[in-house]
């Protein structure tokens, strides 16, 4: 096996080569982001696919009639300012049509890996290097989410990656020179802008006389306020330390990623089904999803098969942890009206019976108008 010692590879830092050890697993690593792929991934279990295709739908129920209907509509006058009350009084109510859309979620919880070397202020104390063993593998290193599908970033430092070098920055110093006063330990006074005199006025003459700046004693020069006049700066890399540790960091980013289809009868705008309240008739989570074939609607047998594999082309470069399948129906109700002789329609959907009607007869009876 060759010795880590001979294996070298670096970073460029203000123009200095800091030379760091190349391990199995890290070749490529460098002082930018580096994505790992995932080992082989896993296949769906049979299974599962038994069990998922074991949960039953639940069965949704909507029981709008003309009374909840036209108190719905009632609700949605008073929560608008200018909206006449009167609409739901005086209406005709020709049609209900009670259906249901539907909301299928797919989301799968991956997992993405990426190195890259870094550095902080040595401040003393025991260096993990590669003397206490190989690197283990980046996708060998422990890290699991604290919630599935919920997004989350860990950094964990790679363990015997660890090195030390002089600091980059101050060369070693811990001061740099100071960015204001170049160094000089002085720069132009403010109060004369550099001149070394200023006027004053002369209240018995009644004239601007000039005088000597008590900024910089006519000198033109005060202290540099910005290095306190001593020409240098802490170093802002090593913190006046004048080591870094460097060492390979990775960093895990746990992703939920979600995909979704509204199946509709009437025409309600697609958001509005998405926001609503309604009753989940289906849920199932495994690993690695199948795809829904025994919905007794058609398009999201279709379309849970089609997102599947939508989602296993997008993230195969991801570790896939989990995945979930869920299913919403929301009541929507479509009912036709007339009012004042025209004919109308709104809707109510969700199970708190919110309301869309875009084009509500009464919407400025105050006599408020739209700039």
């Amino acid at each position: 096996m060759q010795d880590n010692n001979d294996r070298r590879r670096g970073v460029r830092c203000n123009n200095i080569f800091i030379s760091l050890n190349t391990y199995n697993g890290y070749e490529n690593a460098t002082d930018e982001e580096q994505q790992i792929l995932p080992p082989r991934p896993n296949e769906p279990n049979i299974d599962d696919r038994e069990k998922m295709l074991a949960v039953k739908f639940d069965k949704p129920i909507n029981k709008n009639t003309t009374k909840s209907c036209k108190d719905a509509l009632n609700e949605f006058a008073s929560s608008n300012c200018c909206y006449g009350k009167g609409v739901s009084t005086n209406m005709i109510i020709n049609n209900i049509s009670n259906e249901f859309a539907y909301h299928y979620i797919l989301e799968t919880c991956t997992e993405w890996r990426s190195v890259k070397w870094t550095f902080e202020p040595f401040i003393g104390g025991y260096i993990d290097g590669p003397n206490n063993g190989e690197p283990p593998l980046p996708w060998s290193i422990s890290c699991t989410p604290s919630a599935l599908f919920m997004n989350e970033t860990k950094e964990i430092p790679v363990p015997h990656t660890e090195q030390v070098f002089q600091c980059h920055n101050c060369k070693a110093r811990g001061f740099v020179v100071c960015s204001r006063c170049k160094g000089v330990k002085r720069v132009r006074c403010s109060k004369c802008s550099g001149s070394g005199w200023v006027k004053k006025f002369d209240a018995k003459q009644k004239r601007h006389d000039k005088t000597s700046c008590g900024g910089c004693s006519g000198s033109g020069k005060s202290r540099c306020g910005k290095c306190s006049g001593s020409g240098e700066l802490i170093c802002l890399v090593c913190r006046g330390r004048k080591q870094l540790k460097w060492f390979i960091l990775l960093t895990v980013s746990f992703l939920n990623n979600a995909s979704d289809y509204v199946h509709r009868i009437n025409s309600i705008p697609i958001e509005l089904v998405k926001g609503a309240n309604g009753k989940e008739i289906f849920k199932y989570s495994s690993n690695m999803a199948w795809p829904i074939s025994h919905s007794t609607i058609k398009e999201i047998n279709v379309l849970s098969s089609q997102l599947i594999d939508k989602h296993r082309q997008t993230y195969k470069s991801q570790k896939i942890l989990f995945e979930k399948q869920t299913i919403k129906a929301v009541p929507v109700s479509e009912i036709d009206y007339r009012f004042k002789g025209e004919s109308k329609r709104f809707w109510v959907y969700g199970t708190q019976g919110e309301v869309h009607c875009p084009d509500y007869p009464q919407q400025h009876c105050c006599g408020c108008t739209i700039l």
